[in-house]
């Protein structure tokens, strides 16, 4: 049976407000469309109040927030910096380009994030950080991470790229190491095409932070008209964002909290229709304590491999796209080059062969909901019973 285009559900769907036009003019008409005032500014603020974190600086992507942070951490030759093998290689490729080196370490089958123990038998006297990817905008074991850095005096960056709004134990993600990224990807809850943000949790590194999304000068001080020129000073990049770009996010951003509420609504639906079927049909789902807020990002669910393929052809025949996700870094042609690895990643390589990702978007209509229940249901029937 071949899937009716107009009725098909794709996994993503990003969602246009209907203010981002508004607010996107009022830079335009301004004569504004670089920073880092207007909308930048203002952006930022917002998200300052809303997470509840000391300074936040937008960037032009998440990548680009990544790359500031282990920047600022002081990376470099010679330094190893931990980082989950099932990830997207942005948290790689920002640590090779400090010339520090890359350590994969495994992940929990439980919350598909990074594994503690992994961590622990990974540190070495060369050991300088710890990059924690919060997946699917469920909080990894951070409290225990925390613990662990600051007994061996490790800088923690958590990668909250998808996690915007997320908490544990009534703190936001983002804000429990010493930095906190997060993505402003189309793929994203919150987007502006590209962007990010980095979160900074310790007043010593905003101004450098300042400097070095400057290009390496002190060009903020100069906008603020606190020295008469600017000049090169310190590392950094082109990682300020547009005015454009912000006065879009800032529309959205306005609209976060809503919009987060009927992501956890429809990740709930999932869960509690899955809950129905993990041990009849083999299915595994999330586990998520009682002190993890998640943000709806999406859901996923763990398959036989032998059965994800045409779990995946099934449900496209049917209707509805599910999809696949990372594919182990440890085992890519970079991965081999760059990074090294000190323990099994037997979870990593398993998991990745059978996560399967669900769509959670805005525009699924509770009437899309039912529809996608029973789509499930008639796959799970064809695929797995």
């Amino acid at each position: 049976m071949k899937y009716n285009a107009k009725k098909f559900i794709n996994f993503q769907n990003p969602h246009i407000i209907g203010t981002e036009k508004k607010e996107v003019l009022k830079t335009i008409s301004n004569n504004q469309l670089i920073g880092p005032g207007n909308f930048i500014s203002k952006a930022e603020k917002l998200l300052e109040k809303q997470l509840k974190c000391k300074k936040v600086v937008l960037t032009n992507s998440g990548t680009d927030a990544l790359e500031m942070a282990c920047i600022l951490s002081n990376f470099g030759p010679g330094d190893e910096v931990i980082i989950p093998s099932f990830n997207f290689p942005s948290s790689a490729t920002s640590v090779l380009r400090t010339g520090a080196t890359p350590v994969f370490v495994d992940v929990s089958s439980k919350k598909m994030s990074i594994c503690i123990d992994s961590i622990k038998k990974s540190i070495t006297s060369a050991t300088k950080g710890i990059i924690v990817v919060h997946y699917a905008g469920i909080a990894a074991d951070i409290i225990e991470i925390v613990k662990l850095a600051k007994k061996f005096n490790l800088i923690v960056i958590e990668d909250a790229a998808p996690a915007i709004y997320s908490k544990y134990s009534n703190k936001y993600l983002g804000t429990f190491g010493d930095f906190g990224v997060i993505s402003f990807h189309a793929t994203k809850n919150i987007f502006c095409g590209e962007g990010g943000a980095l979160i900074i949790n310790n007043s010593k590194d905003i101004n450098r932070a300042q400097v070095i999304r400057e290009k390496g000068t002190n060009r903020f001080l100069f906008s603020q008209g606190k020295i008469s020129k600017y000049t090169w000073i310190d590392h950094g990049s082109s990682f300020i964002p547009s005015s454009l770009q912000a006065s879009f996010l800032y529309a959205q951003l306005k609209q976060g909290i809503k919009i987060t509420k009927k992501r956890l609504n429809i990740f709930k639906i999932y869960n509690d229709f899955f809950r129905k079927h993990i041990s009849k049909d083999k299915i595994e789902i999330p586990i998520i304590d009682e002190k993890n807020f998640g943000n709806g990002h999406f859901y996923w669910i763990l398959l036989p491999k032998s059965k994800r393929m045409i779990f995946m052809e099934k449900s496209k025949a049917n209707g509805l796209e599910v999809t696949t996700h990372y594919e182990p870094l440890h085992s890519s042609v970079a991965g081999k080059r760059y990074g090294r690895h000190l323990v099994d990643l037997k979870n990593t390589e398993d998991l990745s062969k059978r996560i399967l990702r669900l769509p959670i978007h805005t525009q699924i209509s509770k009437s899309d909901q039912k529809r996608i229940l029973d789509i499930l249901d008639r796959t799970i029937n064809e695929c797995l019973i």
